[in-house]
């Protein structure tokens, strides 16, 4: 749920703070990396416990 949030407020901007469709593009890329990242590790840390 706080993915989508971290997504939906990126768009929410995008008219105001986001000059154009590549950098919105770009930054949300981006949250969606750092999700992967952090999806990654909390599996590697599940595996160890």
């Amino acid at each position: 749920r706080s993915a989508i949030l971290s997504i939906e407020s990126i768009y929410i901007t995008y008219p105001t703070r986001i000059e154009n469709k590549e950098e919105l593009q770009n930054q949300i890329l981006r949250q969606v990396e750092k999700l992967i990242g952090e999806i990654t590790e909390a599996r590697l840390t599940a595996k160890k416990k």
